[in-house]
């Protein structure tokens, strides 16, 4: 599992054993954080594997995902860059981690501009064409992946944006954090 926690976290971590991926500093922030009222604390019972660090590669058998840290969502916020395949033909994924500055700190959004700087240039520079997000809500992600259930063949992959495409859509997380 790569990326932050969730509630089912402990579950997935249980049930079909994969190893959690998470930086030190979200780990301690998921671990110092309060339940709210009529939460379950399920996404603190379970250890983190491997604690992630800016630059790190993690190696999945077929592919290799490449770890940068963009803190401002949090101060140890991932994003990650991995190879898709549409057909036989490869494709470069750009998954931005942080969606929004922490709320209510300004400082956080001069950092998040910079995570958004620092990720768009390591997604040029690895010819990134498919742009995604972890909060589907800032890219109609429901409704996105309704589409790719239902679509033909001849139909285009509403992922693969180009690389300027992909830029662009980056280019939104950096005017959420002005």
């Amino acid at each position: 599992m790569i990326g932050r926690w969730s509630q089912p976290a402990s579950w997935i971590a249980a049930s079909i054993s994969v190893k959690t991926y998470l930086s030190k500093k979200d780990d301690a922030l998921r671990l110092e954080t309060l339940s709210e009222e009529g939460r379950s604390d399920s996404w603190k019972e379970f250890g983190i594997d491997c604690f992630l660090a800016d630059g790190d590669q993690i190696d999945c058998g077929d592919k290799i995902v490449t770890v940068i840290e963009t803190p401002g969502h949090t101060d140890g916020c991932m994003s990650f860059l991995f190879p898709v395949y549409e057909n036989g033909e490869k494709h470069v994924a750009a998954l931005f981690g942080g969606a929004t500055p922490a709320w209510g700190d300004a400082s956080a959004k001069t950092i998040q501009r910079d995570s958004v700087d620092k990720f768009t240039k390591a997604s040029r520079a690895a010819h990134a064409d498919v742009a995604l997000t972890n909060h589907t809500a800032f890219d109609n992600g429901q409704q996105r992946i309704a589409y790719s259930r239902e679509r033909l063949a001849y139909m285009p992959n509403i992922y693969v944006l180009g690389e300027e495409g992909a830029a662009k859509f980056l280019d939104v997380f950096r005017k959420i954090a002005e």
